[in-house]
């Protein structure tokens, strides 16, 4: 009789666990921040439209203009779930051009939000933002 029941609870068992395996659920926690996921957030229109946003929206401050101060800021933030733009911080770059780079981020209309298991989540993301001056 024992040799019969072995096999049998084996076969539950094994059955049980790839049940489990199968029924799975995933929980997306609202409040996390999700930095690696299946598709990350993007500005609208891409790359070209983020790059027409900043030639229209991008201040040079006037002191770094007279100062001849040039250089990247890289800006960190996160994209909410609902696509705006939150917790905007500058990672680095010449001071004089943070408050500029972080302001314009601000500006930033609605992106499209990150996906993780074909659901919206808040995801962190950063910019690389460069100022140039012209010399006519």
């Amino acid at each position: 009789m024992t040799k019969i029941l072995l096999p049998f609870i084996s076969i539950l068992f094994i059955s049980y666990f790839a049940k489990g395996q199968q029924g799975t659920t995933i929980v997306i926690k609202p409040d996390s921040v999700y930095e690696n996921v299946d598709v990350p957030a993007s500005f609208k229109g891409g790359d070209a439209a983020w790059n027409k946003f900043l030639q229209r929206k991008l201040v040079y401050p006037s002191g770094a203009i007279s100062g001849g101060i040039e250089g990247s800021v890289l800006v960190g933030f996160n994209v909410e779930i609902d696509g705006s733009v939150k917790d905007v911080k500058a990672l680095s770059g010449p001071a004089e051009l943070r408050d500029a780079a972080i302001s314009v981020v601000k500006k930033s209309p609605y992106w499209i939000p990150a996906q993780k298991y074909g659901r919206n989540v808040k995801s962190y993301n950063n910019k690389l933002i460069n100022f140039t001056l012209h010399v006519p």
